[in-house]
């Protein structure tokens, strides 16, 4: 065979590059891969399965069913999601579709509350303050409101506040949780603070404030703040006398089950201000608010 020269090579390679560099064009070279495509998560990691208990929980794009939620809850919790296992706490705490079972509602908490879940820790907090399966130990369910506060947990600062109020007998200290609490949209903390405000009690009287903060409450369905705004409407207390208010908000507070054990003031006590034809409107208005909240 004829052997070609070296020369010869390196001639023909130099011209071909030449050529290409004139067109602009380089070499073929192999084209990159492509980065993997995300995985999606699977169906049964212990988010999705918390996510599918919580919409049944809620009945959120299902019909809500306790036993269902039961299920896939218990599904997460078993991986160690600390949310699914306070939901579960709080199911057999409340008996939500199963009987009540304080036993299983401490194990539940308590394994949400040991991984720093705020729910879990106000549970254990609850079980404490009420003696429901473990002996009533006001220091011990403060300890764990406590750490529910610290992390900004709106029921914690609540709840801190009530044993503060309740158990020490110090309204300036509880009225310092309860406006971190209320701030947060805790209605239990803005009809408690407003009480405070209403009676002078550890803070100065603003009866200004106090209707205020009994709106808030009220408007997220706080019974006993509806029945004190209407009240304070009928008596003009934080705003001028106004018995359409009065009534609108007794009729509502009547209505979510404000007996005549909480107070002989009623309703039926603002009625002879309003004519018939106001007191139809203001009950249909309140007819259709209650409505909304179903």
């Amino acid at each position: 065979m004829k052997k070609i020269p070296i020369i010869t090579l390196l001639l023909c390679s130099l011209i071909f590059s030449t050529a290409c560099a004139a067109n602009g064009k380089k070499p073929a070279s192999k084209a990159p891969e492509a980065p993997p495509a995300p995985q999606a998560p699977a169906a049964d990691d212990a988010q999705s399965l918390y996510l599918k208990g919580k919409a049944y929980h809620d009945g959120k794009g299902v019909d809500q069913d306790y036993t269902e939620a039961v299920k896939w809850f218990r599904r997460a919790a078993d991986q160690g999601h600390a949310k699914a296992q306070s939901m579960l706490g709080d199911i057999y705490f409340f008996g939500r579709g199963v009987s009540e079972d304080s036993y299983e509602a401490q194990k539940w908490y308590r394994l949400a509350a040991d991984q720093g879940d705020a729910d879990g820790q106000c549970g254990l907090g609850r079980m404490y303050s009420w003696g429901i399966g473990v002996e009533t130990d006001h220091q011990e369910s403060l300890r764990w409101y406590k750490k529910a506060a610290a992390q900004g947990s709106a029921e914690g600062n609540a709840q801190v506040g009530y044993y503060y109020a309740e158990i020490e007998d110090d309204p300036t200290e509880a009225a310092k949780w309860y406006r971190i609490a209320a701030d947060k949209g805790h209605p239990d903390a803005q009809y408690w603070l407003g009480l405070l405000y209403e009676t002078a009690t550890g803070v100065e009287e603003n009866a200004a404030e106090a209707l205020r903060l009994y709106r808030l409450a009220a408007e997220q369905d706080n019974v006993y703040a509806q029945w004190q705004l209407g009240f304070c409407y009928a008596r003009g207390k934080g705003a001028p006398v106004n018995h359409e208010e009065a009534y609108f908000w007794l009729y509502i507070a009547e209505e979510n089950g404000m007996g005549a054990g909480y107070s002989d003031f009623n309703k039926d006590d603002v009625v002879e201000h309003l004519s018939p034809e106001q007191v139809d409107k203001l009950e249909a208005r309140a007819e259709a608010w209650l409505k909304r909240r179903e």
